[in-house]
């Protein structure tokens, strides 16, 4: 593997990393008004962290 590819494929893994944590802070500061919007019990708005874990994962697989 070239050095250029590989300042690529790092670059790209820094991103990756970078926007997934982003994304997940983002949907945790917004829990409280979204379990009292939606009236969610904890284990439902629990459901709600899985369900931006499992969709930031999948949108991020072709960038990787």
């Amino acid at each position: 593997m070239d050095r250029s590819t590989q300042q690529t494929l790092l670059a790209t893994t820094a991103v990756t990393g970078f926007l997934a944590a982003f994304a997940m802070s983002g949907a945790n500061v917004a829990l409280e008004q979204i379990a009292s919007d939606l009236e969610l019990s904890a284990v439902e708005i629990s459901w709600v962290t899985l369900a931006v874990i499992l969709g930031t994962g999948a949108l991020l697989m072709p960038l990787a």
